[in-house]
């Protein structure tokens, strides 16, 4: 299925899922974002314990309030300022960094690539080009509003299997909604991006 995204100035949500606060560092990125990207901005923010709820009435809000795109930042990362311009340039629906959870060790938020032959391999390192990928972490992630209207809700919502185990969170969820809707996931090389917690993964 292809989407062919509509030629207008871009009005972006910026938005964050909060659960009580945010990083000092965080909140300076979001400031140097809005200095260095010529587009509208408004920074809007759902606070509370529930990060699905959250996303989800952030996305609702982008849809209402006209905008074009929904750009989610989590409140514990860091990026440089030419981030989202340069997740914009990508003229992709849904794009985003890769970057560590929050894990002792190193794993990526990006679970697999797709091959030029259409095949699923294991992302072992960030992807140093733009890559298609199956899943992409929600706390760097550029989303084209149009996306939304497409896609069946709940868009965020956590996976539990019949033993009760959560087995993947809302950002797989929207991905794998996405792809069987007809989109593609990408993956934007951009260094300097970080996941805050004892220290920088």
């Amino acid at each position: 299925m292809c989407f062919i995204p509509p030629k207008v100035r871009a009005m972006i949500v910026l938005g964050v899922a909060a659960n009580g606060f945010i990083k000092t560092r965080t909140m300076a990125c979001i400031i140097a974002v809005k200095d260095a990207t010529p587009s509208d901005i408004h920074v809007a923010c759902n606070d509370s314990c529930y990060v699905p709820l959250n996303r989800q009435k952030l996305a609702q809000y982008a849809v209402d309030s006209g905008a074009t795109h929904l750009f989610f930042v989590d409140t514990d990362m860091i990026f440089p300022s030419g981030t989202l311009v340069q997740l914009l340039k990508t003229g992709k629906y849904i794009v985003g960094a890769s970057y560590n959870m929050r894990l002792q060790g190193t794993q990526l938020t990006t679970t697999n690539i797709i091959n030029a032959a259409g095949e699923v391999e294991t992302l072992k390192e960030t992807p140093t080009e733009l890559t298609q990928v199956n899943s992409i972490g929600t706390g760097l992630l550029l989303i084209n509003t149009h996306v939304f209207k497409h896609i069946p809700k709940p868009w965020f919502t956590l996976v539990f299997d019949e033993t009760g185990k959560l087995t993947h969170g809302e950002d797989i969820w929207f991905c794998q909604k996405a792809r069987e809707t007809g989109y593609e996931i990408w993956s934007a090389p951009i260094p300097g991006v970080g996941h805050i917690g004892d220290y920088v993964y």
